[in-house]
């Protein structure tokens, strides 16, 4: 009996990154504890991605590449506010004089204060923070980016594990039909009426059955260690699913989903955000060579000590410093025409990102056409093949029809349920690749958003 497996599909499915589920759940999110509180309840599709972006490590990761973004904003204000310093220093010597002249006391102390406030730096510290603001735009862009693949991951894999639980139930069948087939065999032939040769091809099928349903419960072992890693969890994880297979009935539109991938993808929203941060990186080293200008004041305490005793005093100083440069050898306008070649650079870039994205997203509508085409199909075969496998058992029960005829009907009945299973699994993971595909999965946060 030839069966097609859905257990190799749902390994690559894995490697590469609507079902109905019942009512909807409070999700269950959290971290140590997830794992443990997750087994203990069925689980819907929904909860899982929310545990998975809850738990997974490559959500942390990619969080903590944002919290350093967000720093770094920070880092670029601290230009514009007050600068506060202090200093103190203390000397000694051995007092003796040079050429009947003493050029220091012999013992000294001094503490001082110094205060600088920005005025004026012709626009460069503006232009920093705005490169700052910009890079956290990519970053938060690259971040959902993660996201929606954990989204996808999950999804994906807990398509897959639905469909290998319904592949195990369709083996169970096609075991269950065999045995009856071998003990109508066995009677007949305990008869007379039938030959020594229909037993033995039962015979066959209950163990080509036995063996087809092995290979399907391993198949949904192999799916539940996939969604746990999917999830972030331990590979040992009891899951409960609370869901079963069906393929989705909402047609897209391709129009649509090219509008809301050139709106959506967080591929484009970062290279976007990385183009307006670097413009800015363009005025910050335009501005280098331009004035500043500082407001800045200070005051120092000296404290000597000499042969006639110890003086004191306070000297305090406050003015504006104004600074240009004059000629830097060319560099400041190189480093200008570099930054202004990396503009042109990330440009093209996301040309091409563009290109990229469309044929991504027309791909996945084009399979999510033929997978619902299959289902249709799918669901007609079993129809058909259900429909020959009772005419050959009727057939070889009135003695009109060989055993050969059963176990051949028999074969092309499971097959039939195999391909329906697996059409069904193709119409939820191509609807979940083309809403990856559109920057759907996960939503990204602009600039002021806080994660």
């Amino acid at each position: 009996m030839r069966i097609t497996s859905i257990s190799s599909f749902a390994l690559a499915v894995i490697a590469l990154g609507g079902v109905c589920c019942g009512a909807v759940e409070e999700p269950i999110v959290g971290k140590p504890d997830s794992a443990v509180v997750a087994a203990a309840q069925p689980l819907t599709l929904d909860q899982c991605i929310a545990i998975a972006l809850a738990n997974h490590p490559s959500i942390e990761g990619a969080r903590r590449e944002v919290a350093g973004t967000r720093a770094g904003i920070r880092a670029s204000k601290s230009a514009a506010l007050p600068q506060l310093a202090i200093a103190s220093a203390y000397t000694q010597n051995n007092g003796q004089p040079i050429g009947g002249f003493l050029f220091s006391p012999p013992e000294g102390l001094a503490a001082a204060v110094s205060a600088k406030q920005l005025i004026y730096d012709s626009g460069r510290t503006p232009a920093a923070i705005r490169n700052a603001k910009f890079t956290l735009a990519a970053t938060n862009a690259q971040f959902s980016n993660v996201e929606q693949n954990v989204v996808l991951g999950v999804r994906q894999s807990y398509y897959v594990l639905l469909a290998s639980k319904q592949l195990v139930i369709t083996q169970t069948q096609a075991r269950d039909l065999s045995e009856l087939h071998l003990k109508e065999a066995r009677a007949r032939h305990s008869e007379g009426i039938a030959p020594k040769a229909d037993v033995t091809k039962a015979e066959v099928e209950v163990s080509d059955a036995g063996l087809g349903l092995i290979h399907a419960e391993n198949g949904v072992s192999l799916a539940y260690a996939a969604l746990n890693n999917a999830i972030g969890f331990p590979p040992t994880t009891q899951l409960k699913l609370a869901g079963q297979l069906q393929a989705p009935q909402q047609q897209p539109s391709l129009d649509d989903s090219l509008a809301m991938a050139y709106r959506n993808r967080p591929e484009l929203l970062s290279i976007e955000a990385q183009i307006r941060s670097e413009q800015e990186v363009v005025k910050v080293v335009a501005a280098e060579t331009k004035p500043a200008v500082y407001l800045a004041g200070g005051n120092v305490w000296p404290r000597t000590t000499a042969g006639n005793g110890t003086t004191g005093g306070s000297n305090w100083t406050i003015g504006v410093v104004a600074s240009q440069t004059i000629w830097d050898g060319g560099g400041t306008k190189a480093r200008v025409e570099q930054a202004r070649d990396a503009v042109g650079k990330m440009q093209a870039d996301l040309a091409n990102e563009k290109l990229q994205v469309g044929l991504e997203v027309q791909q996945a509508y084009l399979n999510v056409l033929e997978a619902d085409k299959r289902v249709v199909a799918a669901a007609k075969l079993v129809e058909q093949a259900d429909e020959n496998h009772r005419i050959a058992q009727g057939r070889y029960t009135e003695g009109v029809g060989p055993m050969i005829d059963v176990v051949d009907a028999e074969t092309q009945l499971t097959a039939a349920r195999t391909s329906y299973v697996q059409a069904q699994l193709d119409a939820l993971v191509s609807r979940a690749n083309l809403e990856k595909a559109t920057g759907q999965a996960v939503p990204v946060k602009g600039v002021s958003n806080e994660r």
